[in-house]
């Protein structure tokens, strides 16, 4: 997947994580955060494509994934389109200048529509409680192996 077009970051509970460093570190930390964040993920990534603009082939629509990466020790989740089947998601997103065909014609251009930041935006609560909610099922969870 491509990097984001926009990026929306959720902060947590303080008291929530202070909990969280005191019971577990390292490689139970990161999987209690990756379950948080595949609980999460999918919230955004609905809303996402619901909003994003359809054309004749529902590509843009389509490409939209999240998914949760853990890249030296820190865990992150990701909401984006795919660059595989939707190479134009920024443009649709944030714009474009004048663009030129290769001949030298204009081709115009893009006027901003922007859906995922919005979307991301507008969900971000939603998806701050479920990663709560997870979190605190994961701690519960592993206080009772410990």
């Amino acid at each position: 997947m491509a990097a984001p077009v926009a990026s929306v970051g959720l902060i947590g509970d303080k008291r929530l994580e202070k909990k969280l460093n005191a019971l577990a570190s390292g490689a139970v930390r990161r999987r209690m955060e990756r379950a948080s964040l595949k609980k999460a993920l999918p919230i955004g990534r609905e809303a996402v494509k619901a909003a994003a603009p359809v054309g004749d082939t529902g590509n843009l629509r389509r490409s939209i994934k999240s998914e949760v990466r853990d890249r030296i020790g820190t865990v992150y989740g990701i909401i984006g389109a795919d660059w595989t089947f939707a190479r134009h998601a920024h443009l649709v997103e944030l714009g474009s200048s004048e663009r030129f065909h290769s001949s030298g014609k204009s081709v115009g251009r893009m006027t901003p529509r922007p859906f995922m930041e919005p979307a991301i935006k507008s969900s971000q609560s939603a998806m701050g409680r479920a990663l709560e909610e997870e979190l605190k099922q994961q701690i519960l969870a592993e206080a009772r192996r410990g």
